[in-house]
């Protein structure tokens, strides 16, 4: 009788114990065909990888490419890189710079960098706004280093950053036209600005306050040192650079002090001279 039992219940687990396996397979499988998820943008991936759907949570808009009345582009930001989010539906969420949202998007990587689809964002919800933003300052070798063929190599693949006291190659038009390549440089170090027309705060024309028109209206390539900031963008494994503002530099304060300095050793200098004249008079 006890043997008897004992077959009945191994007869009746063996099926039970396969089942359980099989529906693990089948949601293996599942979430392997197309469907992944991270919780950094540093682990969506570039290149030739399969378009999969991603969450990020916390993830700050820094900067916004395009501004239409049906849809925005724009760039976000947590503590291990950027992406861009590309032409979000206005009906599922209009940005502002500052916000802190959630979302769920599709990766469709595009010129060799991760992007996310702006008409597959879902479950997008708003955290908070107003936010202060955290753009850095980077150098010309980092900006080219910034990405390779496979997507972002660094933090600043597809962010948004700034690059301070840098000036156009000598001979550059002082009128900068869109969609064309231009040479900039720190002196020793050269990057490539392209002034894309197909975003509107870019290099869109007509327009008074986009990238491109406020390098034009600084002097465009005949302008002394300029601090620019805008997107780093992958162009199949090369960095280059979309601008979206620009100022005139500024000399850091060591500059200063040391043009202070030298004032005052004029200075000093003409009061001995003054001096010494007196004396003689």
């Amino acid at each position: 009788m006890t043997c008897t039992f004992a077959s009945q219940r191994t007869l009746f687990a063996a099926p039970l114990h396969h089942l359980m396996l099989g529906l693990l397979a089948l949601v293996i499988a599942f979430a392997a065909v197309g469907h992944a998820s991270a919780t950094t943008i540093s682990q969506i991936p570039g290149g030739a990888a399969a378009a999969a759907s991603f969450t990020l949570n916390n993830v700050e808009v820094v900067g916004i490419l395009d501004s239409f009345s049906t849809n925005n582009t724009v760039v976000l930001q947590d503590s291990t890189g950027s992406i861009l989010d590309f032409r979000i539906p206005n009906a599922t969420y209009v940005p502002q710079v500052g916000d802190i949202i959630n979302l769920t998007a599709n990766n469709t990587p595009f010129q060799d960098g991760p992007e996310l689809a702006g008409s597959s964002n879902t479950a997008v919800s708003l955290v908070s706004s107003g936010n202060p933003l955290n753009i850095p300052v980077i150098s010309i070798p980092q900006f080219n280093s910034a990405v390779n063929a496979s997507g972002s190599a660094t933090q600043y693949g597809e962010a948004i950053v700034t690059l301070k006291n840098v000036h156009f190659a000598a001979g550059t038009s002082t009128t900068l036209s869109q969609n064309t390549s231009y040479t900039i440089t720190d002196g020793l170090n050269i990057a490539i600005l392209y002034a894309n027309k197909s975003y509107s705060n870019v290099g869109q024309t007509p327009s008074t306050t986009n990238g491109l028109a406020q390098l034009n209206a600084l002097g465009g390539g005949g302008a002394a040192a300029l601090d620019i900031t805008g997107f780093v963008s992958n162009f199949f494994g090369t960095a280059e650079f979309f601008p979206l503002s620009a100022t005139a530099s500024v000399p850091e304060p060591a500059s200063l002090s040391l043009l202070g300095l030298g004032a005052i050793g004029f200075l000093a200098c003409k009061g001995r001279t003054i001096a010494k004249r007196a004396r003689r008079n």
